[in-house]
């Protein structure tokens, strides 16, 4: 751009903020990751029981035994039970249903994602030459009051 020609600042620009750049969308998941609890039994206050003695679901190992605490009426005293249970846990991969559609939606976003970005860019640009703009303003401003304060004292002819 011709130093002569003046950079107008868009709208939302700030000198020392710099635009925001466009955010990039986020592939689709194929596959959805959940937990399933099974219920294998709840201990009362001063119950104890032995790993051993729990029939645990078939195919269930100690690695998949999960043991949940729940606070349970505090009284007016401030005590409360506390109730313990052994949970069964399992990990189970379900297939997205809506997975080809959200895919058709993200290239489309990305797309235009992209074209967003080229054009952040060039507004990048812009805008660094906005703020150079106002520096040398700046400068030249400075520059002339000193002059001006330098003539008033008899520093400058």
């Amino acid at each position: 751009m011709p130093e002569d020609k003046k950079i107008k600042p868009r709208k939302g620009w700030s000198e020392y903020t710099k635009p925001r750049a466009p955010t990039k969308p986020h592939e689709p998941l194929k596959e959805f990751t959940r937990h399933v609890n099974t219920h294998i039994t709840t201990l009362n206050k001063w119950s104890e029981i032995a790993l051993s003695d729990l029939e645990l679901p078939e195919g269930t190992s100690l690695g998949d035994l999960v043991v949940k605490v729940e606070g349970i009426d505090e009284d007016r005293y401030g005590s409360s039970d506390v109730e313990v249970s052994i949970l069964a846990r399992k990990w189970l991969t379900d297939p997205n249903p809506f997975y080809e559609q959200e895919m058709k939606k993200y290239q489309k976003a990305l797309e235009e994602w992209e074209v967003k970005k080229k054009a952040h860019a060039g507004e990048m640009k812009e805008w660094r030459a906005w703020v150079k703009q106002l520096e040398g303003e700046r400068l030249e401003k400075n520059l002339a009051h000193a002059e001006e304060l330098l003539k008033a004292h008899g520093r400058l002819k």
